[in-house]
């Protein structure tokens, strides 16, 4: 972990965010605290699809516990099933305290139930790194097959979840409106404005768009939690 350090004006941020100085968001400074890597998120995610399978698969049988609540993401997980998928060694006790805040955020309508495709995009961004690397990080979480394309809807998901956990952090934020916008952009300008383009060559253009800049530099203009879908 970077070293955290206080700025002349008595903030406190991290080492790395002085070299990604455009970056002044909490959640960036949160990279510091928590003990979240890249490795670590994404052997979490393995396990977190698997056990969302399997209480798909319990769900089914006569016997069974509960379906999930009607209108649920096929991608969905309870709050048992993400905490039997921190069980293990590597997710530090701390970090799985913010994840089963963050479970409590997201779980809109109180069923035990989140999209954990939200969730671990929306914590992709506590992983050091630059603005840029933490966006291609998120949409790599999200893309568990490993296409390395996107579909605008898509997109705009990984975003819409990223900018809730930041607004979780304390962060002022992007809106919706804003967040659709910074998506018709960039399909626009990748030739594309329906179907699928590769995230990892127009991550450069999301990082540099005006509303990600305003965005990290601490000009979000909304503090909200989870929008409803």
């Amino acid at each position: 972990m970077g070293n955290v350090m206080a700025t002349d004006d008595g903030d406190s941020v991290s080492a790395h965010s002085r070299s990604d100085p455009g970056n002044r968001m909490a959640i960036s400074a949160m990279a510091n605290v928590t003990q979240l890597d890249r490795s670590t998120l994404l052997r979490l995610r393995g396990r977190v699809i698997e056990t969302s399978r399997a209480e798909s698969l319990a769900a089914s049988r006569p016997d069974g516990p509960p379906p999930p609540p009607a209108g649920a993401a096929p991608s969905h997980i309870s709050r048992a099933g993400l905490r039997a998928s921190m069980e293990g060694g590597d997710v530090h006790q701390s970090d799985r305290e913010i994840l089963d805040r963050l479970f409590t955020m997201f779980d809109r309508t109180g069923d035990d139930a989140v999209d954990y495709r939200e969730l671990l995009c929306g914590i992709s961004p506590l992983v050091a790194g630059t603005v840029r690397e933490k966006l291609e990080f998120a949409f790599a979480v999200f893309d568990a097959s490993g296409s390395g394309q996107m579909r605008p809807q898509e997109m705009a998901f990984v975003l819409q979840s990223c900018n809730a956990c930041a607004s979780f952090f304390g962060d002022m934020v992007m809106t919706s409106e804003q967040i659709h916008t910074l998506v018709e952009d960039i399909y626009r300008m990748g030739g594309t404005e329906s179907s699928s383009l590769s995230y990892r060559n127009n991550v450069g253009a999301i990082s540099a768009h005006p509303v990600v800049l305003a965005l990290t530099s601490g000009q979000g203009t909304v503090r909200y939690t989870v929008p409803k879908v």
